[in-house]
């Protein structure tokens, strides 16, 4: 007499709070900046109508490629929570295609974004090793988005929902290689900076809100990158680490717009 085959216990359901949830708040968070996006563009452009047309390109790029990010997020959330509300079987099959293509446009925006700040440092950093300098933030930039690239192409490529949280390790690396390239782009930019100062009240004053700025937006985006990467590490089987993502590619764009829109009229010479 045969045995009969066992039963094949289905795969379990990830948690909804620390997956969806996670999403569904990083989705919020991220429209929330998306406005702020929106608005310092318009800033940029009814303040400086004349500004050169690569700075007019870079912030349209910009802008086009973070509503693109909030377009996909927002999705995925419709897919999953509202045509899926009631079949939770969707988490045990391959994600959707707007989630496995994310990755690309959010990197794409963190590079473009930090490029301006790698083209700052090698128009304005010192002589002796501004060329290393860039040359090492581009190559840690790059490998950021290739890696991202990856990731994206090894989502579509997964099976299920939970072969694609495997994958998490490869945004932590990304992730390292953005905060490496932050970290010597911002502290060449406050040396510069410091090393600027004239004796003057009036232009000392804008270097050291200039070198504040610096400081607090590198500490803020190190943070998140720092708890991007503890997460992604620490909690591999959730999205908590994709919803910190969100926010912090919106920093960057914000970074940037900051740049872009209040600090160049004040100091041209040097941003």
């Amino acid at each position: 007499m045969s045995s009969l085959p066992l039963p094949v216990s289905p795969a379990p359901f990830p948690s909804l709070d620390n997956t969806l949830g996670a999403w569904l708040l990083g989705t919020c968070f991220g429209l929330i900046m998306q406005g702020m996006i929106y608005h310092q563009a318009y800033q940029y452009y009814r303040l400086y109508p004349n500004d050169r047309i690569i700075l007019k390109l870079w912030v349209v790029v910009v802008v086009f490629i973070e509503t693109v990010n909030s377009a996909l997020t927002i999705h995925t959330s419709y897919v999953y929570l509202i045509t899926n509300y009631s079949n939770p079987a969707s988490l045990l099959g391959p994600p959707v295609w707007s989630l496995s293509i994310l990755p690309i446009p959010a990197s794409f925006a963190a590079l473009v974004s930090q490029t301006f700040f790698a083209r700052r440092v090698y128009l304005f950093g010192p002589r002796r090793g501004r060329i290393a300098v860039v040359t090492a933030a581009m190559t840690c930039y790059l490998g950021f988005f290739g890696i991202f690239a990856a990731l994206s192409v090894r989502t579509f490529h997964t099976n299920d929902f939970q072969e694609f949280l495997k994958f998490s390790w490869m945004a932590s690396v990304g992730s390292s290689l953005l905060m490496v390239g932050d970290f010597m782009t911002t502290a060449v930019l406050i040396f510069t900076l410091r090393r600027s100062r004239t004796g003057v009240t009036r232009t000392d004053s804008l270097l050291d809100l200039l070198i504040m700025y610096a400081i607090s937006t590198g500490l803020l985006i190190c943070i998140f990158n720092i708890l991007n990467v503890a997460f992604a590490i620490a909690e591999p089987d959730n999205l908590i680490y994709t919803a910190i993502s969100m926010v912090l590619a919106k920093l960057y764009a914000n970074t940037f717009l900051v740049a872009s829109v209040f600090l160049p009229q004040k100091l041209p010479r040097f941003l």
